[in-house]
């Protein structure tokens, strides 16, 4: 099932549920639980835009009792925990983006997670140049490296607009517990953004990787053997109390999920070409996940996607990964991916930052 036809079936649903349902291009929640409260609320789904976005038309009190399939409305999330169709069962989350207009992050049918491309493009202008790294915050701020032979310059994406950080070029990126980004500059050199100044960390490194938690790894190193610039296999270790502790073995990509594990894309020639072996470290040892990658990002709430080359994403279900194919509008010459704070995947393709849902 493609989003269009999720589009039309919340246009088109007519079948009444316990907890809702949608009639005449009205989606109708009969319980929703707002600040400890039981209340009815009408939605209407905005028209032409993707991802989905809804607006609240009507919202009233419900006398009767809240049950455990009734939807919440807790703060700037709106979570709709069921809608029935056709013997198969919806929820989904919704992030509001205006007082009255909240803009979809997830999908479930039967509690299976339903995700993928298209993903609607970032706002962007002809001012904006084009990006190499993406580094996403758990507060949901996007931070950029600009796509360049060298270092890039650093880019902010918020409250819609996009805005240039001075002082710094870099060309990988992460971004802190605290909202700060971590670069690592083709020399290797590593600098943290805090209180409007960068600030030089210690060490070398080639990728940055953080997680909700406040856990910091970095691994791999900059290659010049081929002449240009390349990403390698290097040294993996995490920042405690003002230095690097290294861990066994070595990996290209890292990031860390909410739990402060860390994920690492290690590089191995194989075949003919290069292969990038999937790894976790859980239990003072590295734990294979049998994937081959490009990039990967770690969520704060625990999800996990790669990229690849064969122009997929795929996200670790506990057991295996999930494959979600890219738009056909979209062509994956070898993306870098992160994570946002409520599991969504953000790419870069060709230059152009993209988020899934």
């Amino acid at each position: 099932m493609n989003m269009k036809t999720f589009i039309f079936f919340l246009f088109s649903f007519n079948c009444f549920s316990q907890t809702g349902f949608v009639s005449d291009g009205l989606i109708h929640l009969p319980s929703v639980i707002v600040n400890g409260q039981n209340r009815s609320l009408t939605l209407q789904v905005v028209p032409d835009k993707e991802p989905i976005q809804v607006m609240i038309l009507q919202d009233v009190e419900n006398t009767s009792s809240a049950n455990m399939q009734s939807s919440v409305l807790n703060g700037s999330i709106l979570e709709i925990k069921q809608l029935e169709f056709e013997h198969e069962f919806y929820s989904g989350e919704f992030r509001k983006i205006d007082h009255y207009t909240y803009e979809i992050v997830t999908v479930k049918i039967n509690d299976t997670p339903f995700g993928g491309f298209p993903t609607a493009r970032l706002g962007f202008t002809p001012l904006y140049p084009d990006a190499h790294d993406i580094g996403v915050g758990v507060n949901g701020d996007v931070w950029v490296t600009e796509s360049s032979l060298g270092n890039g310059r650093i880019w902010r994406f918020e409250d819609k607009t996009w805005e240039i950080i001075p002082g710094m070029m870099a060309k990988r990126i992460d971004v802190d517990a605290n909202g700060n980004p971590w670069v690592v500059t083709l020399r290797g050199e590593i600098f943290r953004y805090q209180n409007q100044r960068w600030h030089p960390i210690p060490g070398n490194g080639g990728d940055i990787g953080i997680g909700a938690d406040g856990s910091i790894y970095k691994a791999g190193s900059i290659s010049y053997e081929y002449s240009l610039p390349e990403l390698v296999n290097g040294p993996i270790a995490k920042w405690e109390n003002g230095r690097w502790d290294y861990l066994p073995g070595e990996g290209r990509n890292i990031d860390v999920d909410g739990n402060g594990i860390p994920y690492v894309v290690s590089s191995e020639y194989k075949a003919g070409r290069y292969q990038g072996n999937v790894f976790r470290f859980i239990n003072g040892r590295w734990e294979d996940m049998v994937g081959d990658a490009t990039d990967i990002g770690a969520g704060p709430e625990g999800s996990v996607w790669i990229d690849t080359t064969d122009a997929l994403f795929y996200r670790w279900n506990g057991a295996t990964w999930d494959r979600f194919e890219i738009d056909e509008r979209f062509d994956d010459n070898g993306s870098v991916i992160s994570v946002g704070p409520y599991g969504e995947p953000w790419s870069v393709f060709y230059g152009k930052v993209q988020r899934g849902f």
